[in-house]
């Protein structure tokens, strides 16, 4: 299990554009979510993925992967996603972007 990867700053309109980027990328959520948030699968991989609106915070924790991937790159790989999904968003309710 991975630690929790924490990133800040996140809009409504920046996690549906994460969503639809991760979902783009062969991750698939669950249906339903939890108090600890949704979960997600890609490959191999299981994350756990909780999106605080009113605090703008996404919390990701990789708990289950093959043995010989190290935690650092699925950092990475997870920080990479976010960054694509950084790029100029646009929000439909206020017509400016997220950045």
């Amino acid at each position: 299990m991975c630690d929790p990867i924490v990133f800040e700053n996140i809009t409504p309109a920046l996690y549906q554009a994460l969503e639809d980027k991760a979902q783009g990328a062969g991750i698939t959520f669950t249906e339903s979510s939890t108090e600890q948030g949704r979960f997600a699968q890609w490959e191999k991989y299981k994350f756990q993925w909780n999106y605080d609106a009113a605090a703008g915070r996404l919390t990701v924790q990789c708990f289950e992967k093959p043995g010989w991937v190290p935690c650092f790159a699925v950092e990475n790989r997870l920080r990479s996603l976010v960054q694509a999904a950084r790029e100029p968003v646009r929000d439909p309710a206020t017509g400016g972007s997220n950045v």
